[in-house]
């Protein structure tokens, strides 16, 4: 992991890796052992901290994207157990895609092909409010 070798402290080496896997601040801090004070301190004293922390933070975000990627295509294998009278009668595996993760996706790489729009149209009269005093002035 290429955020380890920066720092020699034990506890922000302990919350680069944490920081690296999750991308979750108060998560890694916890563990680590740290306040999350401590951490936007080490932010804003150490530049060498705050760079590894950058560089785990994008690590992190390239690991849920591949996860995400692998959720869209390839999915998972999930299990249904149905039961009767208290009694397993069978379980039906399925695999499942996620078709709202891979549109996400597409929405992410290609905004200009697949971006989420909507038209607005009004058909009628405009009602316009008017203040009370100033209609009874009138």
């Amino acid at each position: 992991m290429t955020t380890l070798g920066v720092n020699q402290h034990p506890k922000k080496r302990a919350f680069l890796a944490a920081y690296a896997k999750c991308g979750i601040i108060a998560t890694a801090c916890r563990h680590a052992q740290i306040d999350r004070g401590t951490y936007y301190l080490w932010m804003e004293h150490d530049d060498l901290f705050a760079a590894a922390a950058g560089r785990a933070k994008a690590e992190a975000g390239d690991y849920l994207e591949e996860e995400a990627l692998r959720r869209a295509t390839i999915g998972h294998q999930v299990v249904k157990e149905i039961w009767e009278l208290g009694v397993l009668v069978r379980r039906e595996v399925s695999h499942q895609v996620s078709d709202t993760m891979l549109a996400m996706m597409l929405n992410g790489a290609k905004p200009e092909k697949y971006k989420i729009r909507a038209d607005v149209t009004h058909t009628g009269t405009v009602v316009k409010t008017v203040d009370r005093a100033f209609f009874e002035a009138v």
